[in-house]
């Protein structure tokens, strides 16, 4: 019901945001923008109550349509599954694409696997995390389509090479196995996800 409801709004946002105008009377004149940048002030570890992550200017530059954007939180024991069926995306065929945008605060991994994959998460046998004899992430059983590996400010394309039902991961559990991580309290992330 949920989904239906998310569903909907994201419908009526995309109506109202489609309507024909009358062109104006005269041309307007061009607005003009300054863009200054201000160094980012890092947060203290250890406040009880974090700002919610926005997403930058940068996701409007990107081409396509934005079909979900989510703010959350994570933390080392635990990771967040996103059905592209509940964003309206029905059964993804060979060669759609998708661009991938996660903001956090924190490295978390994010990577794309089949609904039935996502399923296979739960437990100690699928946490990810890296191993002394690779520089990759290691899940054990499962290879996801793609990876975003300790993800802060980061995008990537997506491109299904199997038909099937996807679902998009975040996951902080990587850092259990990373002593400079482990104790990391819960921390805010935004994904967003678009078609080109």
């Amino acid at each position: 019901m949920l989904c239906m409801g998310i569903f909907l709004c994201v419908l009526l946002f995309f109506a109202g945001c489609t309507t024909t105008q009358a062109p104006p009377a005269s041309p307007a004149p061009a607005p003009v923008t300054t863009v200054t940048e201000s160094p980012e002030t890092p947060l203290p570890a250890t406040t009880g109550t974090q700002a919610p992550v926005t997403p930058s200017p940068e996701i409007t530059k990107k081409s396509g349509t934005v079909i979900f954007s989510e703010s959350g939180k994570v933390s080392p024991s635990t990771y967040k599954t996103y059905d592209f069926r509940a964003m309206g995306e029905p059964l993804q065929k060979m060669g759609t694409s998708y661009t991938i945008i996660i903001k956090a605060e924190q490295p978390v991994l994010g990577y794309a696997v089949t609904t039935y994959q996502a399923d296979q998460l739960t437990g100690d046998i699928m946490i990810p995390k890296y191993v002394s004899h690779s520089d990759k992430i290691q899940w054990g059983l499962i290879e996801p389509y793609m990876v975003m590996e300790k993800a802060t400010d980061d995008s990537k394309t997506f491109s299904v090479e199997k038909e099937a039902f996807y679902a998009y991961v975040i996951d902080g559990r990587w850092m259990q196995s990373d002593d400079d991580y482990a104790s990391t309290e819960p921390f805010g992330y935004t994904l967003t996800i678009m078609k080109p």
